[in-house]
């Protein structure tokens, strides 16, 4: 322990040794924050894109579906339309398939979309799937 020869209260004298050690703190604590800002907007660019990767193949499906059922597309054409709709969107369509049954019909399309800020080891785009068609009255 340090003998005090100040005039100094000896509580002062005794941590004179630690001085500049709450600025090294502030900035572990400043670093602490940005990190987790990070995260967090990274997280959030994840969660937006899923939900933009749902919306765009739902759109997708149904332009593509309507297509077919109302104005009597081939499959072609159907996932045409769908194609151009998830590019509108931001996204990519991946896959298209119609599928008919019993007089029903369905557009199934699968839509990419590029996350903003990928981090590395996660994926850089997330896929959404939608189906579309008629329904058994």
């Amino acid at each position: 322990m340090k003998i005090c020869r100040c005039r100094r209260a000896k509580s002062a004298c005794l941590f004179s040794g630690e001085r500049g050690a709450g600025l090294i703190m502030t900035a572990w604590v400043i670093c602490g924050i940005a990190f987790i800002a990070l995260i967090g907007l990274a997280a959030g660019g994840y969660v937006i894109t899923g939900h933009r990767a749902r919306a765009a193949a739902d759109m997708a499906a149904l332009a593509g579906a309507q297509a077919a059922l109302r104005t009597g597309a081939s499959e072609d054409e159907a996932c045409a339309v769908a194609a151009q709709i998830a590019l509108e969107q931001g996204g990519r369509a991946d896959d298209c398939q119609m599928a008919a049954y019993n007089g029903l019909a369905a557009l199934s399309v699968t839509v990419s979309v590029s996350v903003p800020w990928a981090v590395v080891g996660l994926p850089s785009e997330l896929q959404a799937v939608a189906a579309a068609g008629n329904v058994d009255e």
